[in-house]
């Protein structure tokens, strides 16, 4: 009976109040840009895990000869393989392995 009550004070409130009306409007908008400055922290949180993986796997250095891209090309399969049985999805390893 509470909840019913609220509601209906609520959509009172709502279709009479002027001023009500705004702060919900404002409400509103705070949460979009919260969320939107959520989303791009964490776009940029994103790139830089991405940079930062990038950069070790130059650090580490690539094979160079056709043997060592054999086995390494094999190792990765392998590693991927194990994951997929796994059913596990690491992002940041992905993105090493690719680059």
């Amino acid at each position: 009976m509470p909840t019913t009550a609220y509601a209906a004070y609520f959509d009172y409130r709502r279709r009479h109040s002027a001023e009500f009306r705004k702060q919900l409007r404002r409400g509103e908008r705070q949460q979009a840009r919260a969320a939107k400055d959520h989303a791009e922290q964490s776009a940029k949180a994103q790139k830089q895990m991405i940079k930062q993986i990038v950069e070790e796997a130059k650090e580490e250095g690539f094979p160079a000869s056709a043997e060592e891209k054999e086995a390494y090309f094999l190792e990765q399969v392998q590693a991927g393989e194990m994951l997929g049985a796994d059913r596990r999805f690491f992002f940041a390893w992905l993105v090493w392995c690719f680059t």
